[in-house]
């Protein structure tokens, strides 16, 4: 008797168990509760780490792409497009860098691990998101360095499908995401502002200015001086 008595208090146990996370995770914020949705997409995983892992190859490699083609062909314009687009990423991460120590917030899946899974190991603070930081970066410097749809457009969707892949994989909240999106495109309109002085400053170590009629490195065309 007294044994089914322990094996009934036991398998109640067992049971309580189960259902807590999934009382807990009833109960979430509405931040948390749109992450674990988007979180939930398991078949996107995949195409979430691709996105996500490109950030450093594309937010770093284009700014060095463009400063080593405009330094090599001797295009002071494409040159100072480069500079101008790693300038921006130094000021971008460097706060981002700042405002997470200063904040301190967990990432999602840490804060609610019985909830929202996490698919990257990332321990630094959630707010504000680098990734969203950086391709909001990138795409306002191109867009205002070539300010054409065809710009604009897949630019904004990568900053966009990085910031969705970052909720996929349970590193992030929405709010994460929008003061990353404002530092990252803040930071970019400041630069570019700043852009005359900044050349300006590096006058003696840039290519003379191209003359009227040669074209510089742009998104549509790759012909640079002919």
């Amino acid at each position: 008797m007294l044994t089914t008595r322990l094996f009934v208090c036991c398998l109640a146990l067992m049971q309580g168990a189960l259902l807590l996370p999934a009382q807990d995770c009833a109960n979430l914020s509405w931040e948390a509760a749109l992450t674990r949705s988007v979180n939930t997409a398991s078949g996107m995983y995949g195409a979430s780490r691709v996105i996500s892992g490109s950030l450093a190859p594309v937010t770093l490699g284009l700014p060095v792409a463009f400063t080593i083609a405009g330094a090599s062909s001797g295009n002071r314009e494409t040159m100072m497009n480069g500079i101008e687009m790693g300038t921006t990423m130094v000021g971008t991460y460097a706060t981002v860098i700042g405002l997470k120590a200063l904040f301190g917030r967990d990432r999602p899946y840490i804060a609610h691990p019985d909830c929202i899974n996490g698919q990257s190991t990332e321990t630094d603070g959630s707010i504000p998101s680098g990734h969203a930081a950086g391709t909001a970066a990138l795409a306002m410097s191109l867009s205002l360095q070539h300010p054409h749809w065809y710009v604009i457009v897949p630019t904004t969707a990568y900053a966009v499908a990085t910031g969705l892949a970052r909720m996929n994989l349970g590193v992030h909240y929405v709010s994460d995401l929008l003061v990353g999106y404002a530092i990252g495109a803040g930071m970019a309109y400041l630069i570019h502002a700043l852009r005359p002085h900044i050349e300006e400053l590096l006058n003696p170590l840039l290519p003379a200015p191209v003359p009227r009629g040669f074209r510089t490195l742009s998104l549509a065309s790759i012909r640079i001086g002919l």
